[in-house]
């Protein structure tokens, strides 16, 4: 399971084949990570339809990715986790 997410990859030829374009951007997922590009936008039930109300929006990664790491290694502390090295892996 890890591995195949891990190798997730949508470009947009395939986000057409699987009727997802426009819903997602074209992503490329890694050990190193699992945002794959972590943008997002919005949308809004109009009563008939969900309808785009934003242009994708990037998340803030020098605020949030400190935060992250620090939660994450209070984490694998508090439950005695080995976290991984992906520099290590191919």
């Amino acid at each position: 399971m890890r591995w195949g997410f891990e190798h997730l990859k949508f470009d947009e030829k395939r986000l057409k084949e699987v009727g997802a374009y426009g819903l997602l951007q074209p992503l490329k997922l890694s050990c190193a990570d699992h945002e794959g590009g972590g943008a997002v936008r919005f949308q809004q039930w109009d009563g008939k339809q969900w309808k785009v109300i934003s242009d994708w929006v990037q998340a803030d990664r020098a605020l949030l990715r400190p935060i992250i790491e620090t939660s994450s290694k209070a984490y694998a502390k508090e439950k005695g986790i080995t976290p991984r090295d992906c520099s290590k892996e191919s």
